[in-house]
C-alpha cells in the first residue's frame, strides 16, 4: 500500500496538492490586506530600511549595481524575516504576561472571596455568641446577683 491509504469501501482516492495548487489558491486581495496582518507592516520597514542602507553602501563601497541590488534584496528579506521573527516572540511574551495576569487577578480575587468569607463567619460567630450571653442573662432569675 503506497501512501498509506486503503479505499477498501470504494472512496475515492486522496487528492494531491502541489505547489502548482497552491500558487492558484493564492487571491489578489489577500495582497491588499497584508498589512493589516500582526508584525507585518514593521517587519516590511525595517526590511526596506535594511535593503536601502545595505544597497547605498554596496554602491558606495564600489559594487556593481546588479550586485548592490542583489545586497539590497538579500538584506530586505533577511531584515523583514528578522523583524517579523522578533514581533513575533514579543507578542507571544505579551500574551503570556496577560495570561498570568488574568490566573494572578483570579488568585486574588478567589482569595478575596475567602477572606470575605471568614469575616462573615467571624461575624456570624461572635454575633451567635452575643445572643447566648444575652440568653444567659435573660433566663437568670431576677432575685439573684450571680
Amino acid at each position: 500500500m503506497s501512501g498509506g491509504t486503503a479505499h477498501t469501501a470504494g472512496g475515492q482516492a486522496p487528492v494531491q496538492y502541489g505547489v502548482v495548487d497552491a500558487v492558484k489558491m493564492i487571491r489578489m486581495e489577500e495582497f491588499g490586506r497584508l498589512h493589516k496582518n500582526p508584525c507585518v507592516r514593521d517587519a516590511f520597514m525595517v526590511g526596506i530600511g535594511a535593503g536601502f542602507g545595505v544597497g547605498g553602501v554596496a554602491v558606495v563601497v564600489g559594487r556593481t549595481i546588479r550586485k548592490s541590488c542583489s545586497y539590497a534584496v538579500a538584506a530586505l528579506c533577511f531584515g523583514s524575516f528578522a523583524m517579523h521573527e522578533m514581533c513575533k516572540v514579543k507578542l507571544k511574551r505579551e500574551k503570556d504576561g496577560m495570561r498570568r495576569a488574568v490566573e494572578v487577578m483570579d488568585q486574588k480575587k478567589i482569595a478575596k472571596e475567602r477572606e470575605r468569607e471568614a469575616r462573615r463567619k467571624e461575624r456570624e460567630a461572635e454575633r451567635e455568641r452575643k445572643e447566648e450571653e444575652e440568653r444567659v442573662v435573660r433566663e437568670r432569675k431576677w432575685w439573684k446577683v450571680l
